[in-house]
């Protein structure tokens, strides 16, 4: 005769109380996870000493996904971005308790620990939850923890949480501070405690959090990517890269608890040629006596601010005959309206180098010979991919000097800057048509980026490649791009 081994639910809720660093949090969190997993845009938990209820109006389950991925140990079912899919969570939400229920659209479930049974019930939008607590469970604190969680999160205007009929609203927010590439986003202001603590989010749902003393600051990182790719089963820590880039963040904050909020971006600026003049007669109508008073000013931005550039225009037409008033209209829009970084055609971007000052040898027309033909290249290969693909584009060029990236686009009040990193292997490798095409399918990569498709998926390499058969079919050649390259401005 065979026998079956039989498992009380006080096993699970001590393996519970064992794997996670607060059980009761973790089931909360597992609730409100599932229910924003299947899109509900309104959750209501209900608990007391004796048991909880949650419902969401979610998109619920079908008899087949409940039976694997809520009713099988080690099952899971989730769509891509879900903050779920270790199939843990079942022993917390279903099995440590003395019996519970789930009701899904049009299936019904009532169980006691790993025995269940189909029951027939008016059908309902979404999911509700049941369960009634042991006695050693703790329950009457559930609503408590369930706040202590919410403070840590951030489901505005993505979905409405009512605690015992209650709408939850004092969300933990706090503005952009940097990103952590390959890791996620990172928010901090002052802090509003003296928790000293870094908070790690995934899709607004709070993870755990590290100490760090005297930080006096809020801090919060919103990952990226996939939840088990990401964390460890009880999602309380990192795991593989994931954890090396985590450690190394908490090292920066550690050090520096100011500093860490930058990007370490320090961008520089030198003197440009036509293209400030080129940009701002597209924003604004400009007089001939403007544009020869600019062109003969040869600006440099460091030193020169928009308010500082009028009164140097208004000083140098002045002297010759009384302005018109269409200059003086032009001279008071670039005093109040011009960006300070299109006072330039060139930026220098230092961040993640070991540089704290841009190398004379980098510098176009002054520096040497070949990084200066290479900005010409860019610059040419740049126009190229435009023109080719039909796009009118107003753009200005650099040198980014950060290691992780072959190039950059970034835009501002509605123009392109686009940095090409001089040290790159992919640009100094082979002979000088390998080299040229090279930098144009970079111009292509970023030119993409610049359109929309910011993320390196189907859609990218589709659009990629429609931009590159387009700029060999009406682009330049190589030797005509070279040659363009040398009578090039930068």
């Amino acid at each position: 005769m065979d026998h079956q081994v039989s498992i009380p639910p006080d096993f699970f809720l001590k393996e519970a109380k064992h794997e996670y660093y607060d059980y009761r949090l973790r089931l909360v969190t597992e609730l409100f996870q599932n229910s924003l997993d299947a899109g509900a845009t309104k959750i209501s938990l209900t608990a007391d000493a004796d048991g909880y209820s949650c419902g969401d109006n979610g998109r619920g389950m079908t008899k087949e996904r409940m039976v694997s991925a809520m009713l099988t140990m080690g099952g899971s079912i989730k769509e891509s971005g879900s903050t779920g899919g270790f199939g843990a969570a079942k022993k917390l939400i279903l099995f440590a308790h003395k019996s519970f229920s789930i009701r899904s659209n049009d299936t019904a479930v009532d169980g006691e620990v790993l025995s269940y049974r189909f029951i027939d019930y008016s059908p309902r939008i979404g999911t509700l939850i049941s369960a009634k607590f042991l006695s050693e469970f703790g329950g009457d604190q559930l609503i408590e923890k369930a706040k202590e969680l919410l403070s840590q999160c951030d489901f505005s205007g993505r979905c409405q949480i009512y605690l015992n009929g209650v709408e939850f609203t004092d969300y933990f927010t706090a503005p952009f501070a940097r990103e952590i590439p390959g890791l996620g986003t990172v928010y901090s202001s002052r802090s509003r405690t003296d928790k000293n603590t870094v908070v790690v989010r995934h899709n607004g749902l709070y993870m755990f959090q590290r100490y760090i003393n005297d930080l006096k600051r809020d801090v919060i990182i919103e990952t990226i990517g996939e939840s088990v790719n990401l964390f460890n089963q009880n999602r309380e820590s990192f795991k593989s890269e994931a954890s090396q880039l985590f450690d190394k963040f908490m090292s920066e904050v550690t050090i520096d608890k100011e500093g860490f909020i930058k990007n370490r971006i320090r961008k520089f600026v030198i003197e440009g040629r036509l293209s400030f003049i080129e940009h701002i007669t597209k924003i604004l109508s400009l007089t001939e006596e403007v544009k020869q008073a600019i062109e003969e000013l040869r600006i440099v931005a460091p030193t020169m601010s928009p308010m500082k550039l009028a009164e140097a225009i208004e000083a140098k037409i002045s002297g010759d005959h009384i302005a018109s008033f269409a200059s003086r209209n032009a001279i008071e829009k670039i005093r109040n309206s011009i960006p300070s970084f299109l006072l330039t055609d060139f930026h220098f971007d230092l961040a993640n180098s070991e540089y704290e000052k841009v190398p004379a040898q980098f510098i176009p027309n002054t520096g040497k010979k070949k990084y200066t033909y290479l900005a010409a290249l860019w610059k040419t290969c740049l126009r190229n991919v435009l023109t080719a693909n039909g796009m009118d584009q107003h753009f200005v060029i650099g040198f980014t000097f950060d290691k992780s990236v072959v190039a950059t686009h970034e835009r501002q009040n509605g123009i392109s800057c686009y940095l090409l990193n001089p040290l790159s292997e992919k640009i100094n490798t082979g002979d000088n048509k390998t080299k040229v095409f090279a930098v144009l399918t970079t111009a292509i990569h970023e030119v993409v980026h610049s359109q929309g498709y910011g993320y390196h998926d189907e859609t990218f390499v589709v659009q990629f490649h429609n931009v590159l058969t387009r700029t060999l079919a009406k682009g330049a050649t190589y030797r005509q791009l070279m040659l363009d390259a040398k009578i090039e401005k930068v």
